[in-house]
């Protein structure tokens, strides 16, 4: 009986009928006590945009079901998507009990501390999460990325082609080497360089072609510099920088 409610409720939500889809796993829950049906719920409320609802539901389910990974990470993700970075890291910790081999678990946690700026537990989750995978390209940029915002201009560069040795079309690690040789070693060749090689990657991200448009504008290429803005103000229109650059060379 319980797959037949199960299929039922995935018809509802192929068809985008999520509030019906909820009323019936809800009355089904209630009957069998069986959290499937609360995931149901859960996906459901995702799909509507309902994070905080959606929280509320995973810490009844985590009642049930205390050291269930799958909730545990719902959890710290949700909280994540909120902007509870805290709340977030608490429930990352869990699933590092859970699961203390994965490089995945130490990568969001480090994350977390990134977001509220205690860099220093920030590298050592990271580096943990390194030493568990050594081509966990995800927490090697973001090592890459904190010696950038803490300007450890060396380290950051040395990190940077470490990710482009084995994950050769990275397109951040060009985009952050392409700033640094700017703005650190004042190289506006290979900068252009590097950002070229990031847009070429990545065309979708506005901040790729108003970086190159900053380094050509410092070389003097003013008409790439303004192609290269208004490309950016496409993708974003309400990109300030790129207005202001863009109005005064206009």
């Amino acid at each position: 009986m319980k797959n037949i409610i199960l299929k039922e409720i995935l018809e509802l939500k192929n068809k985008e009928k999520y509030a019906e889809a909820i009323k019936k796993a809800v009355s089904a829950f209630k009957k069998y006590k069986d959290n499937c049906f609360n995931n149901e719920i859960y996906e459901c409320l995702v799909k509507q945009g309902k994070r905080k609802d959606a929280l509320k539901l995973l810490k009844k389910m985590l009642k049930y079901q205390p050291d269930d990974i799958k909730i545990n990470k719902r959890l710290a993700y949700n909280n994540y998507v909120l902007g509870k970075y805290e709340e977030a890291l608490k429930y990352y910790k869990i699933v590092i009990e859970l699961e203390p081999l994965s490089s995945d678990n130490y990568l969001n946690a480090g994350s977390m501390y990134h977001s509220i700026k205690n860099y220093k537990k920030a590298y050592h989750y990271y580096y943990t999460a390194v030493r568990l995978n050594p081509k966990n390209i995800s927490a090697l940029n973001n090592i890459g990325i904190l010696y950038y915002e803490t300007r450890n201009w060396n380290q950051a560069i040395d990190i940077f082609n470490k990710v482009i040795s084995i994950a050769k079309e990275h397109p951040e690690a060009y985009y952050h080497l392409g700033i640094i040789e700017r703005e650190y070693k004042k190289d506006l060749e290979l900068s252009e360089l590097y950002l070229k090689k990031a847009l070429r990657i990545d065309n979708d991200y506005s901040e790729n072609y108003y970086q190159l448009a900053v380094t050509q504008y410092q070389a003097n290429k003013n008409e790439n510099a303004v192609e290269n803005l208004k490309k950016c103000l496409k993708l974003n229109p309400y990109h300030t920088n790129c207005q202001t650059l863009l109005k005064k060379l206009s």
